[in-house]
């Protein structure tokens, strides 16, 4: 595993998804290394909870819930962060979906585009609004000294796929079938990879992060994210011979590796850095996402404008 040696002792880690997969094996990892871990789940998963603080004899392991398809979960999550007094030193906006067909949720919204991008943007707003992820930009100043907090994303590689982000039916899927699944998951990838990118830009002070936002795609591996995409697709991907423990590589490299402090904006796919698509990297793209997402969950364009 990546830089094996770095102790995280007194760091606090967010890891959403942590119940399963990859974002099971980056909690297992960052307890291991002494972190206070995290796990935002949609449901109480005792039994996950447990055998990460077994495996990685570390008890402070927490699970909170978060429902990524309701707006009202993910604000009352935020919500009990700030009320806390909770401060996040990494974030793995890690939990996603692959829908075999576009299911509405109750804020009506498309399934695969409210989980995957819209309340990860959300979440990610309000942990720097409320300083919960120390900031200056969007909130109070955090204390001199300090490492400079980090937040990554699981993207994917299908966010180079050729569908484009419709300013004008913003956040809008079409109907689509399984043969189609993940076109339009790639298109919610670029959504995110996009809004990394805008945010990466807006945390910048004098050219420097105030905090450092990656992102990566694991590349595939077991998973149960093909749950969603029939049993053609749960039974592709309980076949593919990678690990998530493997897979996590470049999330846990991201978040520790010493090189990476005073960085930000850097996408690994696999095991090696590379750009992303250029829609994601494009500064006027980004601009109109930030305005238009801002417009959609009713919060201001910028803290301080």
């Amino acid at each position: 595993m990546a830089n094996a040696a770095i102790d995280l002792h007194g760091r606090t880690c967010l890891v959403t998804g942590a119940n399963s997969g990859l974002g099971k094996a980056i909690a297992i990892e960052m307890a291991g290394r002494g972190a206070s871990v995290i796990m935002a789940c949609r449901r109480q998963y005792t039994d996950s909870l447990a055998d990460i603080k077994e495996r990685s004899k570390n008890e402070n392991v927490t699970l909170r819930i978060v429902d990524l398809s309701s707006l009202e979960s993910v604000h009352c999550f935020c919500d009990h962060l700030r009320d806390d007094g909770i401060r996040i030193d990494m974030a793995f906006m890690n939990a996603g979906i692959a829908s075999s067909d576009n299911v509405m949720t109750d804020d009506g919204f498309s399934l695969l585009w409210q989980v995957n991008y819209l309340s990860n943007a959300i979440m990610l707003l309000r942990m720097l609004q409320d300083n919960v992820i120390p900031n200056t930009i969007f909130s109070a100043s955090r204390k001199k000294g300090t490492s400079t907090p980090r937040i990554l994303f699981t993207s994917s590689s299908r966010h180079r796929e050729e569908l484009d982000i419709d300013f004008e039916n913003f956040g809008v899927f079409d109907a689509y079938h399984l043969p189609e699944v993940f076109k339009w998951y790639g298109l919610s990838k670029l959504y995110l990879m996009t809004f990394a990118w805008e945010l990466g830009r807006r945390l910048l002070v004098a050219g420097k992060p105030e905090v450092g936002v990656h992102s990566f795609c694991p590349g595939p591996f077991r998973s149960r994210i093909g749950r969603g995409t029939g049993w053609i697709g749960r039974l592709a991907m309980a076949c593919i011979p990678i690990s998530a423990e493997r897979a996590a590589y470049p999330a846990i490299h991201l978040a520790t590796a010493r090189e990476l402090e005073g960085t930000t904006l850097q996408y690994m796919h696999k095991r090696v850095f590379e750009q992303p698509d250029e829609r994601a990297m494009d500064r006027k793209i980004g601009e109109r996402l930030w305005q238009e997402t801002m417009r959609c969950i009713h919060l201001p364009v910028d803290a301080k404008s």
